[in-house]
């Protein structure tokens, strides 16, 4: 009988909280738009130790990040068979401002260097098809074949790389 009333009174607890945080959830949804608002005296605050804590002159990431770059397409926008946009990098030319006051600088920098896209060669045998999807593709030379590795999220990005893939092949031929 104790045990009936211990998963009642859960039971109750769980349907009341599931209750209150689906009306303040709700209420908080109807408040969320797309228009940016400024940040607050807090987070600008924040933002401001990241710049003194860190130092943005410094280009080095960008270097590497660029290292052994083969080539890359003016623009990268990929599209299904139907037109329908599939991914885009034109989407994130926003970032080549300096971070606003509502970013954290850090991760601004970060998202910047996950955006430069094209084929770089890693090392000799190892080339990376970057900033076609949330993944990069690489592909490695063996011995027997070639191995590679995490062939992106869309058959439309994978697609959109061939063009690269038949530039490495080439070098090997």
């Amino acid at each position: 009988m104790k045990r009936k009333k211990v998963i009642a009174l859960i039971t109750t607890a769980l349907t009341f909280t599931m209750t209150i945080c689906g009306s303040l959830t709700a209420a908080a949804a109807s408040e969320l738009t797309a228009e940016s608002k400024p940040a607050t005296q807090y987070t600008i605050d924040a933002n401001q130790e990241v710049y003194a804590l860190l130092d943005f002159e410094d280009t080095a990431e960008f270097e590497n990040a660029t290292k052994g770059g083969i080539a890359s397409p003016d623009t990268l926008d990929i599209y299904d068979e139907n037109g329908k946009l599939v991914w885009s990098q034109t989407a994130y030319a926003f970032l080549d401002q300096d971070a606003p006051d509502t970013a954290n600088p850090s991760l601004w920098r970060d998202t910047q260097l996950n955006h430069i896209y094209g084929l770089f060669e890693v090392t000799d045998g190892i080339y990376q098809v970057r900033g076609y999807d949330m993944s990069n593709v690489t592909f490695i030379k063996g011995d027997t074949g070639w191995i590679v590795v995490d062939p992106l999220m869309s058959v439309e990005c994978a697609q959109a790389l061939l063009p690269w893939w038949k530039r490495i092949w080439a070098l090997f031929l």
